[in-house]
């Protein structure tokens, strides 16, 4: 027996497979384009797939067997499928829509707060900035409310679209935004992005001027360290004057710049675009981790909401339900009988002890 051949023929027929596939796909749209939406992107799987996923693999398989597990006990069977509805369903739709749509909402909560866009299509705004612009926007909505639901019902389903509306960027994205920039007009064209994504140019700005100020005194301070200065006049050795002279003076040219100056078309200063380039060459520069960080705390509390309610909301609200249902209104501390019958069961779980004993009472 030929091992090899046969191996080797084997992958030839898959590899000639794989291309009569793929090249049918291309010749049928709507074949290919229905598999592109099942298709995962990187390690994210897509919306439909997901959803098919828990609905194929999840859902259905637990109603076929809570159907077949008594058969002969009707109410056993419909009491198993409606906590499958109540609960399965309420775990797939937050897992589908929950963890975007709150992630959407904290990203515009951080760039709101931090004037850092972490988001890629930005709330449509209600009210505005100042007192004036808050009265004024007021007003509109008491003449226009039409106009203005429409804003509340546009950023409700930019919140809750599975696969668009308001998303929140992740970490390689924050990081491509905010570095990798090789001079201050390409750093001006981002700055004049900032307020489509819902930011502040003044907020990005300071950010990355108070971080070069601070490296710049960092610098001064390290070549100043271990030297005399003379009191009378002033001053440190020459060597340490001459070294420490320009990164002075682009120093104060960063404590005088404002935003208005550099988004013109006047050049900076050669040391100030030196230190412009270097501060958006490090990918781990204030900025981007500014955006990241406030981001990243927002996000862990909306995915502590949401593990929260999964793990102690819906199980409480599932046994509520049960209570209501086979102990209605009687009250829990009505006993059966003269005694009150203990839990020895030692087969009952301990999630369940609380719920037994209530039946038990």
């Amino acid at each position: 027996m030929n091992i090899p051949k046969i191996a080797t023929d084997a992958f030839n027929g898959a590899k000639k497979m794989a291309i009569n596939a793929t090249q049918y796909v291309q010749k049928h749209p709507k074949l290919s384009n229905a598999i592109d939406k099942f298709e995962p992107n990187g390690g994210d799987n897509t919306f439909f797939g997901l959803a098919t996923i828990m609905t194929a693999f999840v859902l259905l398989p637990r109603i076929k067997s809570a159907l077949t597990r008594n058969p002969d006990n009707k109410e056993a069977t419909k009491d198993e499928i409606q906590e499958i509805l109540f609960r399965d369903i309420q775990t797939i739709l937050i897992m589908l829509f929950g963890l975007k749509s709150l992630n959407s909402v904290v990203a515009n909560l951080s760039t709101k707060l931090s004037g850092i866009p972490v988001v890629d299509v930005p709330y449509q705004k209600l009210f505005g900035e100042d007192v004036e612009g808050f009265i004024n926007k007021t007003i509109d909505v008491v003449k226009h409310p039409i106009k203005k639901l429409r804003i509340i019902g546009s950023n409700t389903l930019a919140t809750l679209n599975p696969i668009g509306g308001s998303t929140s960027l992740n970490g390689q994205q924050i990081t491509s935004l905010y570095s990798n920039y090789k001079s201050s007009e390409q750093v001006k064209k981002m700055l004049k992005t900032v307020p489509d994504k819902g930011g502040d140019p003044e907020a990005v700005f300071a950010k990355i001027k108070n971080s070069i100020t601070e490296h710049l005194t960092e610098l001064i301070k390290k070549e100043e360290n271990g030297t005399v200065q003379d009191l009378a006049t002033g001053k440190y050795p020459a060597e340490v004057e001459a070294k420490t002279a320009p990164i002075k003076k682009t120093l104060e040219y960063f404590e005088n710049l404002t935003l208005e100056e550099f988004m013109s078309n006047k050049p900076l200063e050669p040391g100030a675009e030196e230190e412009i380039k270097k501060f958006f060459a490090d990918d781990s520069n204030a900025l981007a981790k500014s955006a990241k960080r406030v981001n990243d705390w927002l996000r862990m509390l909306a995915l502590g909401i949401e593990v929260s309610y999964l793990g102690f909301g819906l199980p409480a609200l599932n046994q509520a339900r049960l209570k209501k249902k086979y102990l209605g209104e009687k009250p829990i501390g009505v006993q059966r009988g003269d005694t009150f019958s203990p839990i020895n069961d030692k087969h009952i779980k301990a999630q369940e002890i609380k719920l037994y004993s209530a039946f038990m009472k």
